[in-house]
């Protein structure tokens, strides 16, 4: 993957066969403003990086919230990286689902991410979430 300042790399393990290593490339990062009631809409983008496509890959909008105990990310309907599309995704034998990426920060260099599942085909039996670690590509 290419460097880049705001590129940052999922480590660890993964408890999902839906994820792969892969980058986030967080770009535009305008925070979110309460406006008095109204819907908040995500305004700040990203791209995400694999292995198989390092230099271009899914782009989309997040929600990005500047919090006193950090930091926070939200992308809804998250693309799976090893797919890129579909938003769904195999979870287990007979569940599929879409899903939620929460990031927050630890750090300027660091994201604690959270896998929620949403919308799946059998919402009574919903997957337990995935959770990793993203660090800043130096």
């Amino acid at each position: 993957m290419a460097k880049d300042s705001n590129l940052f790399v999922a480590t660890g393990v993964f408890s999902s066969s839906c994820f792969e290593p892969f980058g986030l490339l967080l770009g535009d990062i305008h925070p979110e403003q309460n406006n008095g009631g109204g819907v908040l809409i995500p305004n700040s983008l990203f791209s995400l990086r694999s292995r198989e496509n390092s230099a271009v890959g899914f782009s989309g909008s997040y929600a990005y919230y500047v919090l006193p105990d950090g930091d926070s990310i939200d992308i809804l309907e998250f693309p799976f990286p090893k797919y890129m599309f579909p938003y769904r995704c195999q979870v287990e034998e007979g569940q599929i689902c879409e899903s939620w990426f929460h990031g927050k920060f630890h750090g300027k260099d660091t994201i604690q991410v959270e896998i929620d599942w949403i919308l799946c085909t059998q919402p009574d039996n919903k997957p337990q979430s995935c959770q990793f670690i993203m660090t800043r590509w130096r």
